[in-house]
């Protein structure tokens, strides 16, 4: 059992560019920006996202003693800024994992969710959208079946892109009346 580990995927597509999520995504320091659950977020060692460095994030209320409820101190392995993709480990938190090792990838999604068209061209009626792959491994939690422990670390997934998703969907709001303020001899970019 000593060598056992753990491992899950979960997989969200989100109706917006990959560009605009991976540029969220990305900034391994700036969880708080979009997370609003994340009460603190700051790099702790290192320099933002240069691999080696390290988050610290917290949130979800105060123990009894006045500290977070819940932390992670989190350490970025690596960056790929081109390819979309990055992993992380966890170095120590209130949950209790070991060995913990994730993987988190941006790619260009299908459309809605609902068409698998991939040549299918972004519209107005059909906007861009991207698919987010998260995995991960750990070794077992003492005590902690493994199907709760998944469905406990796919909540958590499941909010982080629901607060991506509503952040990402503000920006596009505030751009969208910024755009219907321009001068009518400007034009709004379109995605190709």
């Amino acid at each position: 059992m000593e060598d056992e580990i753990w491992e899950g995927v979960a997989t969200r597509e989100i109706e917006a560019p990959e560009d605009i999520l991976w540029e969220q995504l990305s900034n391994f320091g700036q969880i708080k920006s979009w997370h609003t659950s994340a009460e603190i977020c700051e790099v702790v060692e290192g320099e933002n996202n240069k691999p080696g460095c390290v988050r610290y994030c917290a949130g979800g209320g105060r123990a009894p003693d006045g500290s977070p409820a819940r932390w992670v101190k989190e350490k970025l392995l690596t960056l790929d800024l081109a390819g979309r993709h990055m992993t992380y480990c966890i170095l120590d938190s209130s949950y209790g994992f070991q060995d913990y090792k994730a993987s988190l990838r941006v790619m260009k999604g299908y459309g809605n969710g609902r068409s698998k068209c991939l040549d299918r061209r972004p519209s107005a009626s059909h906007p861009p959208n991207a698919i987010v792959p998260w995995t991960f491994q750990m070794r077992p939690v003492p005590g902690v079946p493994p199907q709760e422990l998944l469905r406990f670390i796919a909540s958590i997934f499941s909010g982080m892109m629901y607060n991506l998703e509503r952040a990402v969907r503000r920006c596009g709001e505030t751009a969208s009346a910024s755009l219907a303020q321009l001068p009518k001899t400007v034009r709004p970019c379109t995605y190709t």
